[in-house]
């Protein structure tokens, strides 16, 4: 793995694990206030559960956590974007070794 790659691999986690933290501290925040004010009415941060875990389950996969879903969600692999440029542009894979050698 390139230093580069493995600097944005580094990156992507960072994000991930920063966002997590802030989803649970989110959750319990707005939990504690349902709890202290709204106890009596309907639960409503369950719709932040819901937007905020959806949210955590994209970064999760943004950051390359899900490898063994590259073969089901090709998109989910991070260079993917380059791979499918290549092709509609038709640069074939050969090519693009051969640049690389030299």
């Amino acid at each position: 793995m390139k230093r580069e790659d493995a600097q944005s691999y580094v990156k992507r986690q960072k994000e991930f694990y920063l966002d997590l933290i802030v989803y649970i501290f989110l959750s319990l925040v707005f939990t504690g206030i349902w709890f202290v004010y709204d106890h009596g009415t309907n639960f409503w941060p369950k719709y932040i559960y819901f937007w905020g875990g959806l949210y955590i389950i994209y970064k999760f996969i943004k950051a390359g956590n899900l490898a063994f879903l590259r073969g089901v969600l090709p998109f989910a692999d991070p260079d993917w974007e380059a791979k499918k440029v290549d092709k509609l542009v038709g640069k074939p894979e050969q090519e693009k070794d051969k640049t690389k050698k030299k």
